[in-house]
């Protein structure tokens, strides 16, 4: 699971998948490329 936070101008995103080591697979990859286009439209 891709986690996007936003905190005082502050973009973290978090890989959150421990039982597959968070290994990134098509699904993920687009999900991080959302997670970039969001927190790029709330300007960080």
């Amino acid at each position: 699971m891709i986690e996007l936070s936003i905190d005082d101008g502050v973009g973290r995103v978090t890989l959150n998948a421990p039982e597959r080591l968070n290994a990134l697979g098509p699904d993920d990859l687009r999900a991080l490329d959302t997670a970039y286009a969001e927190a790029e439209a709330a300007g960080v």
